[in-house]
């Protein structure tokens, strides 16, 4: 139902609907007022009206979080992408509300991740952000765009075919020994002699090794 009232030269248009938080807006005319509420009260008893007001409330963070329990384990890389998951929580964009992140907004955090990561790994974080939109769209029903489908991706630069040189290798494991990843080392060790890649060393587990065969089984 539709309450009007006049206020500062405009008309105040309310509409009250039970479940739903209440729709107002302000029009120069009370006729304007009037089409726009039999406009909406029409979708509404349709059911084509979408509620925005839960998507308002849903910050990027809470997304984040939801697609991180419900649907990052279900995958094969669910270690490299709760590392992505979380880059993004700890970014500013993700206290915004998913209602108002846009386009550009995401644009900006590809410029600004693109100064210190490579063109590689940012790409992955747009696609696995592009993801989480597309799953509360589509799955979770929250009434939101996908603002990442409009923004170009980094271009990545040709392969590499590059070895390490006579000395290099013992360089490389002391720079990884200082650091403060205690298992850096171990990783690149284990990455030199089977050519596995980030993401598989990160997945094993103690039943695909065998210490007797000195096999590691992906």
């Amino acid at each position: 139902m539709a309450s009007y009232r006049k206020r500062l030269n405009k008309w105040q248009v309310r509409i009250h609907k039970l479940g739903i938080e209440p729709i107002a807006r302000s029009f120069e005319s009370r006729a304007d007022a009037e089409r726009w509420a039999r406009e909406i009260e029409t979708r509404l008893d349709s059911g084509s009206y979408a509620d925005h007001s839960e998507a308002k409330r849903t910050t990027l963070s809470d997304l984040i979080e939801r697609y991180r329990h419900e649907v990052t384990p279900q995958k094969k890389g669910a270690n490299v992408e709760q590392y992505r998951l979380n880059v993004l929580l700890r970014w500013p964009l993700a206290a915004r509300s998913v209602a108002l992140v846009s386009s550009q907004d995401v644009a900006r955090y590809r410029d600004a991740r693109l100064k210190s990561v490579s063109p590689n790994t940012v790409k992955n974080e747009l696609n696995t952000l592009s993801g989480i939109f597309e799953v509360a769209r589509t799955e979770w029903n929250l009434p939101i765009t996908n603002p990442c489908r409009g923004v170009r991706r980094p271009k990545l630069p040709q392969g590499r075919s590059r070895r390490l040189l006579q000395g290099e290798e013992a360089l490389l494991l002391d720079a990884c020994r200082a650091s403060r990843a205690w298992y850096l080392a171990s990783f690149v060790e284990l990455a030199l002699e089977t050519g596995m890649r980030l993401g598989e060393i990160a997945g094993l587990r103690w039943q695909d090794i065998s210490v007797e065969k000195r096999t590691a089984t992906l």
